[in-house]
């Protein structure tokens, strides 16, 4: 089931005009901060985080996969865009700090690459979902994308 999860997994960069390109070469997506159905889906997942934070730490035994997605600022010299979306899997938190680990290959965010744990801030993700009983649950914004 992972691997559905990661043929589905979509990087997902913002920029500032109300646009949508679809780059199929590069398998990118690049979105408006001012998509209102990514708005929804971002504002619903930092309302249901404590539902997903609870699972997370006391997951049923057919639950799995716990991931996040959460905003990366661009660092490069080509700055196209303010934001690029990458999943973070394996989340842990020590010392009330919260670790994950990237899953997808960055393409605008230098200083990091998949397999890289970092540091997040929950209240800034922008979805999340797990794996129950081989299903996804959560993961509005995959749902969307892949709809659009």
């Amino acid at each position: 089931m992972m691997e559905l999860i990661l043929l589905f997994l979509i990087l997902l960069s913002f920029n500032c005009t109300p646009k949508t390109v679809v780059d199929d070469h590069n398998n990118v997506l690049y979105l408006s901060l001012m998509d209102e159905a990514l708005l929804e889906i971002k504002q619903q997942a930092q309302e249901t985080l404590p539902f997903f934070l609870e699972k997370m730490q006391n997951p049923e035994t057919n639950e799995s996969d716990f991931q996040v997605k959460y905003p990366f600022e661009i660092n490069n010299e080509d700055k196209q865009f303010g934001y690029e979306e990458l999943w973070l899997s394996n989340i842990t938190i020590k010392n009330g700090l919260y670790y994950g680990v990237v899953s997808n290959n960055p393409r605008y965010v230098s200083n990091i690459k998949i397999g890289d744990e970092v540091v997040f801030d929950p209240i800034n993700i922008s979805d999340w979902l797990y794996i129950k009983n081989n299903e996804i649950v959560g993961g509005n914004s995959i749902k969307y994308l892949l709809s659009q």
